[in-house]
């Protein structure tokens, strides 16, 4: 809002959370549970999009560094099944975006990328791409499916053979509704949401979603605030693996 508006006093508050957050990341912090909604990656994924940002470039060090320390505490949140490293959360090993490892993957890969000389970020990168290609996803949703997969892959390597896999099994998701929330019509597609207890055109389970996933340009890394490695990306495309989903796939809102 700041960078928006101009305006000194919503500019002074930023500056004051960003203190803030400082000094809490430099504390004494109990990992929660691992993913971008509530873990630490999510915090680090914020501190990275400020670093880049232009504007707190006197601190921008440390909140390199901060991000590094939220995304050591992470990885103290997940563990590897064989060579696949996914987030631990209760008994369940997730490799998911919203609660699971992926975010990590995300946070360790734009290190690297500014130039952390961090072996655990090499080491996370690859457990959370082992994790990321297996084949078989129970929900298609953005938070905890696909979705998330599916972005995350494109986050972390673009070039990665497992996208087009994810990418054209979202359509397996769809289902067209005899008639829609809200609107009554019978148009456009929804998705099965979290534990597919319902149709959902939401962003973090829904069809809402998957679209921003599908789209190969900027819609989910804005939906998702994600730091953006390359400010020159222009394309907002869909690519033909996902067209037939893309147009089914109308969220109904």
């Amino acid at each position: 809002m700041a960078e928006r508006s101009g305006d000194p006093t919503v500019a002074a508050l930023a500056a004051d959370h960003v203190e803030r957050l400082l000094r809490i990341v430099a504390g004494p912090v109990t990992p929660p549970r691992p993913g971008l909604l509530h873990g630490l990656s999510g915090t680090a994924l914020c501190l990275l999009r400020l670093a880049g940002s232009g504007r707190w470039d006197t601190v921008r060090e440390e909140l390199l560094g901060a991000a590094r320390r939220c995304l050591h505490l992470e990885l103290a949140s997940c563990r590897l099944e064989g060579d696949a490293l996914l987030g631990v959360d209760g008994r369940r090993l997730m490799p998911y975006l919203g609660i699971g490892s992926a975010a990590a993957g995300i946070v360790a890969q734009r290190l690297l990328e500014e130039g952390t000389d961090d072996e655990r970020c090499r080491w996370a990168v690859e457990g959370v791409l082992r994790a990321l290609r297996r084949p078989a996803m129970v929900g298609a949703g953005l938070a905890e499916g696909r979705a998330g997969i599916l972005l995350t892959l494109r986050e972390i390597d673009a070039t990665e053979p497992m996208t087009g896999v994810h990418r054209d099994r979202l359509g397996w998701y769809a289902v067209r509704p005899s008639r829609a929330p809200l609107t009554g019509s019978s148009r456009g597609c929804l998705v099965p949401g979290e534990q597919g207890l319902r149709l959902s055109a939401d962003v973090a389970s829904g069809a809402a979603g998957v679209l921003a996933a599908l789209d190969t340009g900027r819609a989910a890394r804005d939906v998702l605030l994600l730091p953006d490695p390359d400010d020159t990306v222009t394309d907002r495309t869909v690519t033909d693996g996902p067209a037939i989903a893309a147009r089914h796939l109308t969220a109904v809102t």
